[in-house]
Formats: structure tokens, sequence, C-alpha cells
């Protein structure tokens, strides 16, 4: 089942398809009932017209669910913007076999957005131009036309990849048409060219020795085989396109729902909770945010002195001079999160053309500094490093012993006391003891000798 949308919603055509055997089936008030399997969206032809050439590109795409509230966006604009270009260029020395050297014609750009993204498997899309474009260009095997297209992977990374495409020409217009993958958004039509990457060839390098002797005799040395790798290059660092995310709010500016955006490198995220008031400079509500990391060298530099060094963490945070009522927050994630550092999250005034610190925190648990901000700026991490507190050496403090009390006493315990006591007493007086001892053994010899002679006298 075909349904053609008004023309204002942008779409050519949606397609319903039905696996079962019952189809679709329409009732007497012209509604229409079945069970679809697969939803196939083609966008409309979006066109533009420059002094040279007519451009335009279409999008064709399928799901299995129909996406109600997700919307699709088209763009398409003249050549290429510097960032979008350098991308160009980094994915189409990845083309096999061996990638090309050279962009050199890139006559428009289109732009493909699904929010929030949806669809399945591969998607279709058609760029055309005035076939006078391709008819002023060599289209050979070395220096083929091809779409270069570039997305962002769920890590939030930048991918891309060139495809061939085929071209159809219908009377004064060519149409270009390739499979690409749903993941890319951003799309270039170009001719490229070169002799592919030489880095990646491996160079022989033979040398010989060849020695000749008298008597018309000859030999050889053998032969010395050098392989030569060239050093691994690595990849230019692409500049950030940056990341946008929609804004839910009334008209009064009033945040409907909370809203999460994420840096491209994954190191930076910007949180709007529900109830926030959020206005552009004009007073009116916001419709989208948008974070880009900025360069190294596009960072301005501290004033001198300073104790705080840049991070290597900045980003622009669009639109410049949107206000939050109440504070929004920002979160930083150093990657390699330590003890002994203090960090900060600074803006720059161009007014004053100095860093102002923001109300910062930072977690060296899990590496987070946060920070909240009411206005959108450029926001740019710096940290300086913290001394330790002095430790403080014990000194050992000498107690006099406290007398303890004795427990109450017991009957054995006095017994045992008088035992012990006696036992002593008689340790100290040995030679008392034995006098007494004498004395009294003495003393019971006499009055038995006397008992037998008073017993002799009566007989």
């Amino acid at each position: 089942m075909i349904s053609v949308p008004p023309e204002r919603y942008g779409w050519q055509n949606i397609t319903f398809t039905s696996s079962d055997g019952a189809g679709f089936g329409e009732h007497a008030d012209q509604s229409i009932t079945g069970n679809f399997s697969h939803v196939f969206f083609h966008t409309g032809d979006l066109t533009a017209t420059n002094n040279i050439h007519q451009i335009g590109v279409n999008y064709q795409f399928r799901d299995s669910k129909y996406p109600v509230q997700s919307v699709t966006t088209s763009e398409i604009w003249e050549g290429a913007l510097p960032a979008d270009s350098a991308e160009f260029e980094y994915f189409a020395s990845m083309i096999p076999p061996t990638g090309y050297t050279t962009v050199s014609t890139i006559p428009f750009t289109a732009h493909i957005t699904k929010d929030p993204p949806f669809g399945q498997g591969t998607a279709t899309i058609n760029m055309s131009i005035s076939a006078s474009w391709f008819d002023s260009l060599n289209d050979t095997s070395t220096a083929p036309i091809v779409i270069i297209g570039t997305g962002y992977n769920s890590l939030g990374n930048t991918i891309g990849t060139g495809l061939k495409p085929t071209r159809n020409r219908v009377g004064d217009m060519d149409f270009f048409t390739a499979e690409v993958p749903l993941y890319l958004t951003k799309f270039g039509l170009a001719q490229v060219s070169g002799s592919g990457n030489p880095f990646q060839l491996i160079t022989l390098t033979i040398a010989s020795h060849i020695s000749s002797g008298s008597g018309g005799g000859g030999g050889s040395a053998p032969v010395a085989v050098q392989n030569t790798v060239a050093p691994e290059i690595q990849p230019p660092t692409l500049p950030d396109p940056g990341k946008t995310a929609k804004i839910y709010a009334n008209l009064q500016g009033v945040i409907t729902q909370a809203t999460t955006l994420k840096s491209t490198d994954g190191l930076a995220t910007v949180t709007i909770g529900e109830g926030i008031v959020a206005k552009d400079t004009i007073g009116k509500s916001l419709s989208s945010i948008t974070i880009k990391a900025i360069p190294a060298d596009g960072v301005p530099a501290v004033s001198p002195g300073s104790a705080f060094a840049f991070q290597g963490m900045a980003y622009d945070l669009q639109p410049d001079g949107a206000t939050f009522s109440p504070a929004i927050i920002i979160n930083y994630t150093v990657p390699q999160a330590r003890w002994g550092q203090e960090f900060v999250i600074k803006t720059f005034d161009s007014t004053s053309g100095t860093w102002q610190d923001v109300p910062t925190r930072y977690n060296p648990n899990n590496g987070v500094v946060t920070a909240e901000v009411s206005h959108f700026c450029c926001f740019a991490l710096f940290a300086k490093a913290v001394a330790p507190s002095p430790s403080l050496t014990p000194v050992p403090v000498h107690l006099a012993p406290q007398a303890v009390a004795p427990p109450p006493p017991t009957a054995m315990s006095t017994f045992s006391g008088m035992i012990l006591w006696i036992i002593d007493m008689m340790t100290k007086n040995v030679l008392l003891i034995a006098g007494i001892v004498i004395l009294a053994v003495a003393l019971f010899l006499y009055g038995r000798k006397r008992r037998r002679d008073r017993v002799m006298h009566l007989r």
C-alpha cells in the first residue's frame, strides 16, 4: 500500500508492505486496515540551483515499525564546509583497494538526520546534478566519481566510507545512487584521484655485487634483500563536527523533557533538567543545543603567572549567550583521574580577554569534574597541583602507672593469704624457726624423762 502525504510534510511517498495473506483491505468509510511487516520511507526531492548547476537529493529507508514521533530532516548546500571537506578527504584515502590522495571537486553536500534515529538495514541515497558537471570531468578508473558518507557510531566516534554509485542520465540531469549504512548522515558527491596511499606499500631494495676473475671465469656474491617498511603515518586529527540535541520546551522556555547531550569524544556532557527555563539571546525558547570541541591551538592562553594549566579539554556550547534558570550541569570526565590536583572549569570572557572560574567540584574516585553554568559560551578544563598537607609526627607520652584496686576478699582468698604469709615469714626467719623447733624438742625430751623417773620411784 502506497501513501502519498501532503507535499508540506516532505515525503514523496510512504509504502506499507504486508507479509500475511490478507494484505490490506479498504472499508466503506475509506479507511484501510491490515497488518504491515515493513514501512518504506521515501523523502521528497530537495533541490536547489546556483549559477552553474542544479542539485538535488532524496533518501529512502525502511523500518519494521512506524515511528510516530520521529522527525527526518534533509539539507543540501553548495560545496563543502572546511570541517566536512577534511573528513571527506580522510575517508577518501581509505577507499579500497589503496585509497585516493586527492578530492578534486565536491559540488554539493547533503545532510540527512533522523531524530530520534530509526530504520533497519541499509538506506538508498540519490544525489542529482546537472549533466554538464559530469561532462566536464574525466571519469576514469583512477579518477572515479564517488559518494563519501560520514556519521557517528554508538560511541560518538566519527566514521565514514566511500561508495561507487550508479549513474543514470534523465534529460539534462545525472542521478548518482548508492546503498549506504543507516548511521551515515552527511554525504558528499566528489571526484577523487591519486595513485593510492604509498605508505601501504613495501619496498624491496636489492643490492647485488658481481665480481669477475681472470680466465673468463666469473662469480657472484649472494644477493642481499632488505625489506624496508615505510613508517606508520598517523591520520590527521579531524576537526570536531559537533553534536546537536533537540530541546523540548513550551513557549515560555520551560523545559518539558530532560535532555542530555554528550560531546563527540564522549568526555563532556551537558544536562538540562525538566522545569529549567532556557532562552536564547532575544528571549525565545530554545529549540536545540550544540556542543563542539575546540582544538588546543584555538584555546586562548591563561593569564601570565596563573597556577592553572589547560588540560586539553575545551568545548563551545551553542547557541552562544543562551541562558538557563536555574543553572544547568556540565560534566567533564578526566581520562586519568588522580589525586593531588585541583580541577576547575573556566569560561572565557571575551570582553576582558580572561578566563573566569565557574563553581566546580571534582570527584577523584571517578574522575568527573562537575560545574553549574547559567549561560552558554566557551568552557575549558584547567588544573593545578596541590601540595600534600604536612604530616604530623606523634610524640610518645609516658603516663604514670595507675593503681589498680584489689578485688574484694573472699574466704578462700583469706585462707590462701594466711598460708602465704606463714610461708613468707618462715622464709625470712629460718634461724628463729630452727631455734624454736630445737627448744620445743628439748622441752619434750625433758618432760618425758621426768615422767619416767616418777614412775620408777613409785615402784
